[in-house]
């Protein structure tokens, strides 16, 4: 009946090849760049939680205890870019002592940035202009990336599945 959808790769992720492919090409980026040191965040984070890209961008810093290395998810944003309940409920994700660092120096950078434009930021992936990003933004800057990698693109909800196959 549905032959096109049969058609299509059930499950995209990253093998493990793939992913010391992608990572390996994230260290190389020019990190002293901040747009650079954010995607590498993000999609560190990504893979580090599980979480949807919307959970994620919809985060305030008040939602992650760096002290107690627990990231609380509480909020969504929807295709309006306006808060909602998680898709998946309301849940707490541990994360571990390396992800905890890279959050840390995140964050230091990230005041940083918002200083020079006259800020504070209270969202953890600000883009410095909107409320909030908007993932279909990121989504192109995540294509060209993977090309740049060499792997298959699996998009923002790839890393959700490459977390799950890892675990």
């Amino acid at each position: 009946r549905n032959t096109q959808k049969d058609k299509k790769a059930k499950v995209k992720h990253f093998n493990n090849d793939e992913l010391k492919q992608f990572l390996t090409y994230l260290d190389s980026l020019d990190n002293s760049k901040y747009k650079n040191y954010y995607d590498i965040t993000l999609y560190k984070f990504l893979l580090a939680t599980g979480c949807r890209i919307n959970e994620a961008l919809a985060l305030s810093w008040s939602d992650i205890d760096l002290d107690n290395s627990v990231v609380h998810i509480t909020k969504t944003l929807n295709y309006e870019m306006k808060l909602n309940s998680p898709k998946s409920g309301y849940r707490d994700i541990d994360i571990d002592k390396q992800t905890v660092t890279m959050m840390k120096r995140y964050q230091h950078k990230q005041t940083q940035e918002a200083w020079k434009l006259g800020r504070t930021e209270t969202v953890v992936f600000s883009d410095f202009i909107h409320e909030y990003p908007n993932s279909r933004t990121l989504q192109s800057r995540l294509g060209t990336h993977f090309k740049r990698a060499g792997v298959t693109n699996i998009g923002f909800h790839g890393f959700r599945h490459t977390h799950a196959s890892l675990l």
